[in-house]
């Protein structure tokens, strides 16, 4: 029978390292859905930044060209993998790095605005909002 100590030295070592790797990558994808709709990297980088503050008291002393800067000039991590750089973000790794999951997160949204992935979605999934408005589907509504 499995003790209490045991239970919880099992679910610290590798339970909860699974989960917050889980929670990294759900950050990452809602990152990329949220640049998909608004088609504009500062206005990811806000939200990161607004959610990272955690209070709205906060939203007038942010700095979202800054942290803009900060994750464009992260020139160790551009070489990595995605998995490589979330998992700096690991808070074990934050003291040795020195850098945010905000920053991080706002990196790799540049990085995949970038990439021909991201391009290619724009180019040939959803129109943005103009050319549905000139749709002659949309203007009989």
């Amino acid at each position: 029978f499995l003790g209490f100590e045991s239970v919880r030295n099992h679910w610290q070592a590798s339970v909860l390292p699974a989960i917050q790797r889980w929670y990294r990558y759900a950050a990452l994808v809602g990152d990329r859905a949220s640049l998909v709709v608004s088609q504009h990297v500062p206005t990811v980088a806000s939200m990161i930044l607004k959610l990272a503050a955690g209070s709205a008291k906060l939203s007038g002393a942010l700095n979202v060209d800054a942290l803009l800067d900060a994750a464009h000039n992260l020139d160790f991590i551009s070489n990595l993998r995605e998995e490589d750089a979330l998992n700096y973000a690991d808070p074990g790794h934050l003291t040795m790095v020195n850098h945010s999951m905000a920053v991080l997160r706002v990196h790799e949204v540049q990085r995949w605005a970038n990439s021909i992935i991201y391009r290619k979605l724009i180019q040939y999934g959803a129109p943005k909002a103009h050319v549905l408005k000139a749709s002659p589907i949309m203007q009989k509504h």
